[in-house]
């Protein structure tokens, strides 16, 4: 019974033992994960704001009226999004278990992040200042139009694959044209995943080179980028 005694209470001891083992494991490796997951956070925020100061940079350098929409993701539960910003020549997030990562340029340029997120499109142009908003992806099937006779009519197509409604206002001008026309189906409201058809109808034209734009706006009330759409339109009779 004697050993019987001591050979249980080794075996208690030895569980004791490995359950202090098990236990300083478990403990380092959270440790570790917590460092690994700090790090990889870190990587993802610095590849956030190079890529955002990147698109600034090219923009910069193409001059006025350049655009480029672009789309990043991050972890949103990651970020204090009411400290992180883009001001002066820097564009910094502020990440809750790190603090600030932060991207420089050599321009001045200005923008916001939503305080509701910061995963999204982009928005980035050279109003003579470069800014970055946050944006919605407007779609259009074509950049311009061209006629080689008259009456002819041509059709687009405009899509909102973004989540939030997008009011649009057209403006056609082509020079010697006036009973040229823009239509567009359903309502000025263009709801997310919705696409409107709209149509250029052209006249009956002398012969000669005409040429012009329609301008499509799409706006928002909710704090997202407006985008302005320039499409040329070249009509040649012959």
């Amino acid at each position: 019974m004697k050993i019987k005694g001591q050979a249980s209470a080794e075996y208690i001891m030895l569980i004791a033992v490995l359950l202090i083992v098990f236990l300083v494991v478990i403990v380092l490796f959270f440790d570790l994960y917590g460092q690994l997951e700090a790090i990889i956070q870190k990587k993802n925020a610095e590849y956030f704001v190079d890529s955002l100061a990147a698109a600034a940079k090219r923009v910069y350098q193409q001059g006025p009226d350049a655009k480029e929409l672009i789309f990043l993701d991050y972890s949103d539960f990651e970020v204090d999004k009411q400290k992180s910003k883009i001001e002066n020549r820097t564009i910094c997030l502020h990440l809750k278990k790190f603090g600030d990562v932060c991207s420089r340029v050599n321009f001045d340029i200005e923008g916001y992040f939503l305080p509701t997120q910061i995963s999204g499109y982009y928005l980035i142009w050279n109003d003579n200042r470069t800014k970055i908003y946050p944006a919605t992806y407007f779609y259009y099937s074509k950049p311009g139009f061209y006629f080689n006779s008259s009456p002819a009519s041509s059709g687009i197509e405009l899509t909102n694959y973004g989540h939030i409604n997008l009011t649009l206002n057209q403006t056609l001008y082509i020079q010697g044209c006036s009973s040229c026309t823009y239509n567009e189906s359903g309502l000025s409201v263009l709801e997310p995943a919705k696409t409107k058809i709209g149509q250029l109808n052209i006249a009956n034209l002398l012969p000669g080179r005409y040429t012009g734009y329609l301008k499509i706006e799409a706006s928002n009330n909710l704090n997202y980028a407006n985008q302005t759409i320039i499409l040329p339109v070249t009509i040649e009779i012959s």
